[in-house]
């Protein structure tokens, strides 16, 4: 860029060719635009003292056009902390391309990921430098995890995917010479028997008590005589859960104070951050760095007291009913079938005592 101002000046062009020459102040590209009137340009470090000389000799003067480096510092002086925003924000995105800020582990059943992340750890920090990892390095120590056959490790953006392949669990060997009973986990009534080998000694209909026998290890052969054998089968029967609360008039409750507390770690760090109150409530979030692309762990304490306030269980009685079911159906065991469920409600003392019921069937053997 040209450091230079364009005027126009009262005054002939030798007129004001002659005031500037005597004051040493140069000019060039010099033309009379009216009788009145000329333009001349001045590079810009001649511009004040252009000025000061049209002042002096009472010359009235217009600048036209200003790009000398001054006038751009001046209308720019503002912007500049933009400007170097922009450069660090460039910079730093720049950078942080270049990083490793996260891992995502999948394929995981029976391998902790948390001793996946450990290994990791003893490998390598997060966040790191792409090409401070060696995926070949960081798979080999992987497959050294017990129970870890394979591994595919990928990095794509600022995310090191690492999906693994568990090692098949050995087949069960089943040692036919042992001779052990079959009995009931539940309080139940029986509703099928599927027998294999050994003796059945409870039949549908029949009602059973946990640890009751079901099937015994033997077996009567046709001549009468009674040989021990495995006793193998499956027994299900009909059981009940049930789950009891009482409610009273009064109830003590947590209530947060106003008081709060707010935490930001590393996504994958294991520092343990202690509530700075006695009485606590705790929220853990997922958060994206406002300076950085990298995700932090948000964890906020709120204080919180003890408060006595009434409770009106018929008001809520719906949602708690919704909410007791909801807990006993978490213990209902996998592969169960469900059949029906109820409620029953009593008043003592002005308590109320409610009870969730379930019917279920499923295989009561252990």
């Amino acid at each position: 860029m040209i450091s230079k101002a364009i005027y126009e000046a009262e005054g002939t062009t030798a007129y004001i060719v002659n005031i500037m020459s005597i004051n040493n102040v140069q000019i060039y590209d010099v033309v009379q635009v009216s009788p009145e009137t000329c333009r001349f340009s001045v590079t810009g470090k001649y511009t004040a003292a252009a000025e000061k000389v049209m002042a002096r000799y009472d010359k009235k003067f217009t600048k036209i056009k200003d790009s000398t480096f001054e006038n751009f510092m001046k209308k720019n002086i503002t912007r500049f902390g933009l400007y170097i925003g922009i450069i660090l924000v460039t910079v730093l995105a720049i950078a942080w391309s270049r990083m490793v800020t996260e891992v995502r582990i999948s394929g995981t059943e029976t391998v902790s990921e948390q001793e996946i992340m450990k290994t990791i750890e003893e490998y390598t920090d997060v966040p790191t430098a792409k090409k401070d990892i060696d995926l070949d390095e960081l798979e080999k120590r992987i497959i050294d995890i017990k129970g870890v056959s394979n591994v595919s490790l990928e990095i794509k953006g600022n995310i090191i995917f690492i999906d693994i392949l568990e090692e098949l669990n050995p087949s069960e060997i089943v040692d036919y010479n042992e001779k052990k009973e079959i009995t009931s986990k539940y309080d139940a009534v029986v509703t099928k028997v599927v027998l294999y080998s050994g003796t059945a000694v409870v039949k549908e209909g029949d009602t059973v008590l946990k640890g009751d026998l079901l099937i015994e290890p033997k077996k009567v052969m046709p001549d009468g005589t009674v040989t021990d054998i495995r006793a193998t089968g499956d027994v299900y029967g009909r059981v009940w859960l049930s789950k009891e609360c009482v409610f009273t008039p009064t109830i003590i409750e947590s209530v947060r104070t106003g008081k709060s507390k707010t935490y930001l770690i590393g996504l994958n760090s294991d520092a343990e951050i202690k509530s700075p109150y006695k009485n606590y409530e705790k929220e853990e979030s997922e958060i994206i760095s406002p300076f950085f692309p990298i995700k932090l762990k948000k964890i906020t304490f709120y204080e919180t007291k003890e408060k006595e306030r009434e409770f009106d269980y018929s008001e809520e009685r719906e949602n708690i009913i919704k909410e007791k079911t909801k807990e006993l159906e978490s213990e209902i065991p996998e592969g169960a079938e469900k059949i029906r469920t109820w409620t029953s409600e009593k008043t003592v003392d002005k308590n109320v005592v409610l009870v969730i019921y379930y019917e279920i069937v499923l295989k009561i053997n252990g």
